[in-house]
């Protein structure tokens, strides 16, 4: 054992005793089982960091919880210290004392801090709350408490004694005055004892023993008087003698005096007021002050009332009431109102009848005017109207099907109308096909059951057909001519859809009242029949134009692809020519082995060069495929004079990269033919391909002997031969450019005047990232 005062001791719920020494994180446990000392080392409990241990406690799963400079905890389970909590978080002070008071049966712990904080730890949840501020208990520091009594704890501090309920976290507060001893508790720490069987708590305050019965309730006391003293206004003073006080207006700044008979604990004595007539009726604390100042009152009652209660609800409160009515001024009196109002009134009233015996004969004579104008303005405006939704409504509709249906459903919905169909000459122009309806036929599906077709003579219809006339008839039992649809009705009007004098169509509508139908509706669907003619012939327009613009479209597709299948056609040729002297040369020269080499290598040119030509564009493997063979020729008809190189960047995939088609070799053969075969010495060409950014760059470079210096030849040797290998790959770039968008450029340069040193000319050609072919 430890040769050391011990701080604290704890019995856990098997009986095991745990020792805290007053050394720096000391712990020892007994085994009663074993009847052996356990020392608990910070060596091997690293979290073991409270400094001293002064209390602990057992949680419902058996850990022990230690208290000190922080809170940690022994795990029954892992058998060392797995938790440490090295200062309370909800604390407002960064303070890391904690003293257990106890736990509770929801494995809740109750700890003290610093200036009497009381703090709630689960240990379950692991969460941690602030129940109790710093100092809100009474003055002086905790000594000593004692277990959970009834959701209480009692605590013993220097000047008193507080209870605090863990359930609504109050606390109630014991002094000298409940016949407490004037002097500090002295019993530290555990010391205090709680005798279960009686019910009594005790503890010591110096030479004195302490019993109590722990009740919070135990003590309560009878509340002090309350009375209201006296009232002062102006220079007067007002003795209340009853609870209502009547006082007129000019006094309506007063000072309420109050006061209560209090020997025993004066020091307890709490005052606050509210007023009870206003929306805000919320109490205004005022401590120990013992008056009222009200300004400013306004007439009618004020109901006031007065709290007097404890500090630390050593007794119940209690209220005093007090109304007061302040008279309103003359003015505002319900009599003098309502005089003045009356009148008032009557003032208005004269005013009024005179005034509108005046109006009333302008207004039947502006009556008559405005009614007409009202009609014109009516009619303009239904008028602009229709306009405007043919203007704004139907700009997006692109079938005439579509403009019919909107027109009924849209438009003519609006009118009032029961019934309305319009009319459309069928393919042959013999006779007209209802084509859209508002009202019972008013959808596609119920126009197509119930077909009907008029031919130009045929009811009022057919008779709009035959006179391009429109025509109203009020009552249709009076009209020979009227013929039955679906349902008989009464009045009927007819407009026809013309646009320069050829008939479209026909709107018809139907009422099953007599005389429905008048001049103003014929205005309306005249106009709506001409907007409908127009918008009809606009569509015809359209539809005729895209068709135009298509067949255009394709015209010039096909006359680029012919334009660029002839430059092909133009450039084979030219390689074939270039060839065929290359074989008569050698031939000859006697040199029969080369040239069926070199005829061999031109046969699979010209069966690779016959399948390219059928494509704008080819893949990269292709053309590669078919320069290397061209190469290969070329080189056995210089013996071998030449070398060259074909580089493909990784990034490149060449089997599904296009590019144009016959369009590197002659770039190459201009590289041979016009710049390495008149320079002596090594000979070179590099050929590469490289990806930047969204385009494809193929550089032809040789080491030739320059652009510069093949002008000058050609100017000694007064060469007439065209280029027109360069040319036609320059008139391709142009067409491709404008047709497929390839962004296609051909630059060439002379490497000595680049300033790169040594002779030679670089072509390099770029042009867009292809992945679609294009046959001719």
């Amino acid at each position: 054992m430890q040769q050391i005062n011990s701080n604290c001791f704890f019995q856990d719920s098997k009986k095991n005793v745990w020792i805290a020494f007053g050394r720096i994180n000391s712990l020892v446990k007994f085994d009663r089982a074993t009847h052996s000392f356990v020392e608990i080392s910070p060596s091997y409990n690293p979290l073991l960091k409270v400094t001293y241990i002064f209390s602990m406690a057992e949680d419902l799963d058996g850990n022990i919880w230690l208290a000190g400079d922080g809170l940690c905890r022994w795990s029954v389970k892992k058998q060392m210290v797995d938790t440490l909590i090295p200062y309370p978080k909800v604390s407002k002070l960064l303070r890391n004392y904690m003293y257990i008071l106890g736990r509770d049966s929801k494995n809740n712990l109750w700890l003290s801090s610093f200036d009497n904080e009381i703090i709630q730890y689960n240990c379950t949840t692991n969460s941690m709350f602030l129940r109790q501020e710093e100092n809100n208990l009474i003055d002086g520091n905790t000594i000593t408490s004692s277990p959970i009594i009834g959701n209480n704890i009692w605590m013993g501090t220097d000047n008193g004694i507080s209870a605090f309920n863990i359930e609504d976290y109050s606390v109630k507060q014991f002094t000298y005055a409940d016949g407490l001893p004037s002097v500090a508790i002295t019993t530290i720490r555990k010391g205090s004892y709680y005798d279960y069987k009686s019910n009594r708590y005790y503890l010591a305050a110096r030479h004195r023993l302490i019993s109590l019965v722990p009740d919070p309730h135990a003590s309560k006391k009878i509340s002090p008087t309350l009375f209201i003293e006296k009232i002062n206004v102006r220079d007067s003073t007002i003795i209340p003698h009853e609870a209502d006080i009547s006082l007129p207006y000019r006094m309506n700044n007063l000072t309420i005096i109050f006061n209560t008979i209090n020997f025993t604990d004066p020091e307890e004595n709490r005052f606050a007021w509210r007023s009870s007539t206003g929306s805000d009726t919320a109490w205004n604390e005022l401590n120990d002050q013992t008056r009222i100042m009200l300004t400013n009152l306004s007439g009618g009652w004020h109901h006031i009332q007065i709290k007097l209660y404890s500090a630390n609800n050593r007794w119940p409160q209690k209220i005093s009431n007090i109304n007061i009515r302040i008279h309103p001024p003359f003015w505002k009196d319900p009599w003098f109102i309502l005089s003045l109002a009356t009148v008032i009134a009557g003032f208005i009233f004269l005013i009024y009848k005179t005034r509108i015996n005046s109006v009333r004969r302008k207004e039947r004579e502006k009556a008559r005017v405005q009614q007409l104008i009202a009609e014109e303005y009516k009619n303009r405006l239904e008028l602009e109207q229709i306009i405007n939704y043919f203007a704004s409504s139907l700009k997006d509709k692109l079938s005439v099907d579509d403009v019919l249906w909107d027109v009924t459903q849209n438009l003519i919905s609006r009118l009032g109308y029961a019934d309305c169909i319009i009319y459309l000459w069928n393919r042959d122009k013999t006779k007209m096909l209802q084509k859209a309806a508002y009202g019972p036929k008013g959808s596609p599906a119920t126009l197509a059951l119930s077909e009907f077709t008029v031919a130009p003579g045929e009811g009022l219809v057919g008779h709009v057909m035959k006179t391009h006339q429109p025509i109203l008839v009020g009552d249709t039992r009076r009209d020979k001519r009227y013929r039955v649809d679906d349902m008989a009705r009464l009045s009927e009007i007819c407009v026809p859809i013309l646009h320069n004098y050829e008939l479209l169509g026909v709107i018809d509508s139907e009422h099953h009242n007599a005389n429905y139908f008048c001049e103003r509706d014929l205005k309306i669907l005249t106009t709506i029949a001409t907007m409908v003619a127009n918008k009809i012939k606009q569509i015809e327009s359209e539809h005729f134009l895209q068709i135009k613009q298509r067949e255009i479209a394709s015209i010039n597709q096909q006359l680029a692809e012919a334009q660029i299948s002839a430059l092909q056609t133009q450039m084979n040729p030219h390689f074939i020519f270039n060839c065929l002297n290359s074989i008569k040369g050698m031939i000859l020269n006697n040199e029969q082995e080369k040239a069926s080499r070199y005829l061999s290598k031109f046969a699979t040119m010209i069966r690779i060069t016959l399948n390219q030509s059928k494509e704008i564009f080819t893949t990269l493997y292709e053309n590669i495929e078919h320069l290397e063979n061209y190469l290969v020729m070329e080189k056995l008809r210089f013996d071998d004079s030449f070398s060259f190189k074909i580089i493909v960047d990784d990034e490149i995939d060449k089997e599904e990269t296009l590019i144009p088609t016959l369009m590197i070799q002659p770039l190459a053969e201009n590289a041979i033919w016009h710049g390495l075969m008149s320079k002596q010495g090594e000979k070179h060409l590099k050929i590469r391909f490289s990806k930047i950014g969204e385009m494809i760059s193929c550089n032809i470079e040789d080491n030739g002997i320059g652009i510069s210096k093949s002008e000058e030849l050609k100017k000694s040797n007064k060469s007439s031969h065209i280029p027109v290998g360069l040319n036609n790959i320059r008139n391709r770039i142009k067409i491709m450019n404008e047709k497929y968008d390839t962004g296609c450029t051909l630059e060439i340069h002379d490497l000595r005047e680049a300033k790169k040193g040594n002779p030679g000319t670089c072509a390099v050609l770029r042009f867009k990232i292809i992945t679609n072919k294009i046959y001719i």
